[in-house]
């Protein structure tokens, strides 16, 4: 009987970090050896059976690669292990919208963290840094087509803030098309600017920002 290398796990897909029981299911041969690759740069060759946890978001390939006294044999399943990535619910809505033709959606909104939260029907983009603080005024740029952020405050000048990009396993539709800004902290936008394309407001918001750094927080 030919030796086949073969595995199974108690879960493939998860929320967050993810814990995961691999099992050698191989036939054909006495294994005298095994070797588990994770996909996420860890190795281990602890036995038949063995955990694994999954700190980051992705997709990952697992492999086994056993050995009996005179073969060796391996699988690769690819996107085996599925970790979706999980955030907070919205700290505030900024702005959402709906177009009934089309069935297409976005929402603009700022997690528990302060991360600026953009979701459309595809992806879901989030700043890899905070663009809100308890300052006195904050100016948020959002460019649509490109997914550019921007922000600043009285005490920074206007710059740009990198996002991270994932697919939205989840969609949220939204039925009615509405802007609104429901503050559930003192945190005060004074300014939120959308473009379609592509704007640069440096000039502007060096021009402005002391008369918006006057303004009182909510």
């Amino acid at each position: 009987m030919a030796l086949v290398a073969n595995f199974t796990s108690n879960v493939r897909v998860g929320d967050g970090v993810l814990n995961v029981t691999f099992t050698d299911t191989s036939s054909g041969g006495t294994v005298t050896s095994r070797k588990w690759v994770f996909g996420d740069g860890v190795i281990s060759d602890t036995g038949s059976s063995v955990q694994h946890t999954y700190m980051l978001p992705g997709k990952y390939s697992v492999t086994l690669i056993i050995n009996t006294s005179s073969n060796q044999v391996s699988v690769t399943k690819t996107d085996f292990i599925i970790v979706n990535q999980v955030y907070s619910v919205p700290q505030f809505i900024i702005m959402q919208s709906f177009d009934a033709l089309t069935s297409k959606y976005w929402k603009f909104y700022l997690d528990q963290d302060f991360h600026l939260m953009y979701e459309d029907e595809l992806n879901l983009y989030r700043s890899i840094q905070p663009v809100a603080t308890m300052k006195k005024w904050v100016l948020v740029e959002f460019h649509v087509l490109t997914k550019k952020v921007f922000y600043g405050n009285i005490d920074q000048y206007r710059k740009e803030v990198g996002v991270y990009i994932i697919p939205n396993s989840s969609p949220i539709p939204i039925t009615v098309s509405k802007a609104e800004i429901v503050p559930y902290s003192t945190i005060k936008i004074d300014e939120l600017k959308i473009w379609s394309k592509e704007v640069d407001l440096s000039k502007y918001f060096s021009s402005t920002r002391g008369r918006a750094g006057r303004l009182d927080s909510l």
